[in-house]
């Protein structure tokens, strides 16, 4: 069951916080195969609710995923991630006491998916779980059926997201539970994001295409490096410029988020 509840992102961070120090790796793998995290361990995570986002660039020449990059940190890798959380997070907003992530990384470049054309999106990607992966969920303690860990359930799926029409049910959500304000400084720059994978369909034949979540459009040099504001801040891009008459998606650098689902089991189940 996908409930309707949304957290806008403002760049920079796929689970609606800014990056740390904890979300690197050294690069050295331990038992299970997976790259050491600086995460410190953590509490038990009553994992209630799971969600999706994602994170990359866009040429819309080619209308391929790419790294895309700041001036300080320079190019980042194409992320999908994957976020356990706890019913608390749905008050308490999204922290590291409410939550843990396990993120996917590829450098791509990746090609769009069909599904997405098919499903009345603009453009989607699938993602390959096969890359760098930091799982900081091993870092808590989780629900009997994860095992300890995180990433190796969602490797038993296929995963992908992209960019589509804002739905009424989406704009509805955020409008309810955003103050006015800041819906009405939002809704020039939001537009639809989709998420495409088999876990939908588990058992039940149904669609597993689902234009249910948001997402947000940032400015890009050449080099594909966050353009900055005079004060800066990354640069959105209207609503009207990602997707152009010509069919076109806008060059730029895209966070999308879908969230949240309950029954985070049914990560486990195959």
């Amino acid at each position: 069951m996908l409930l309707t509840f949304f957290a806008c992102a403002t760049g920079g961070s796929t689970d609606g916080r800014e990056p740390t120090s904890e979300d690197t790796t050294d690069g050295t793998t331990d038992a299970t195969g997976l790259p050491e995290d600086t995460a410190p361990e953590g509490a038990f995570l009553d994992a209630t609710y799971w969600s999706l986002s994602a994170r990359f660039a866009v040429d819309g020449v080619t209308g391929r995923a790419l790294r895309y990059g700041d001036r300080d940190e320079g190019l980042r890798p194409i992320a999908f991630t994957v976020t356990l959380l706890t019913g608390d997070a749905l008050v308490q907003g999204i922290s590291d006491e409410t939550s843990c992530s396990a993120t996917f990384e590829t450098d791509g470049p990746l090609d769009g998916a069909q599904w997405a054309p098919d499903n009345g999106g603009w453009i989607g990607f699938d993602f390959p779980l096969d890359g760098n992966v930091r799982d900081r969920c091993r870092f808590y303690g989780l629900p009997p059926a994860f095992q300890g860990e995180l990433a190796s359930h969602v490797q038993k799926w296929t995963w992908g997201m992209g960019l589509a029409p804002l739905t009424i049910e989406v704009e509805d959500a955020l409008r309810a539970q955003l103050p006015p304000a800041q819906f009405d400084a939002l809704a020039p720059f939001v537009v639809g994001g989709s998420v495409h994978g088999d876990i939908f369909a588990q058992g039940t034949g149904g669609d597993p295409y689902l234009p249910a979540g948001y997402a947000l459009g940032f400015e890009v040099d050449q080099s594909f490096v966050l353009a900055e504001s005079a004060v800066g801040d990354p640069v959105p891009l209207p609503a009207e410029l990602v997707w152009a008459d010509d069919g076109r998606l806008g060059t730029g650098y895209y966070e999308v988020t879908v969230g949240f689902f309950d029954s985070p089991d049914l990560l486990t189940y195959r």
